[in-house]
């Protein structure tokens, strides 16, 4: 997983193409997130949180065995086990943290965006 600023559109058309032509790249892709951790949730109730910012390959493909590769010496984070799913995503949601609710205030009105400042205002007149 590489993790990159989420971008304004995130692939939804016209808005990301004419972002990235005209902004630098500012409107992202669908793909783009803005997840702060590699975390894995598996079917057989384990769990993988990965905390480096090196590239890695995860596998989950072999029934017997996950196999993990990194591009560095070392691999940080955590590895979590549960009697049922639910337990699991408790213990990982304790250790990663989970979104804080929204304020009241976003569900009236209007929220605007502003990317890249001044460099990007265009003025049409």
């Amino acid at each position: 997983m590489i993790v990159n600023e989420g971008g304004v559109g995130r692939g939804l058309q016209p808005i990301t193409r004419e972002l990235n032509a005209q902004g630098g790249g500012a409107g992202g892709s669908e793909v783009t997130s803005y997840g702060p951790t590699a975390t894995y949730i598996t079917n057989k109730k384990r769990a993988f949180q990965f905390s480096n910012s090196e590239i890695g390959i995860a596998d989950f493909k072999s029934n017997e065995t996950e196999v993990l590769y990194w591009h560095t010496d070392t691999i940080e984070g955590n590895l979590f086990s549960g009697k049922s799913m639910m337990q699991l995503v408790e213990s990982v949601s304790q250790a990663i943290g989970t979104m804080k609710p929204l304020p009241s205030w976003i569900q009236n009105g209007v929220i605007v965006g502003i990317v890249g400042g001044q460099d990007f205002v265009e003025e049409k007149y």
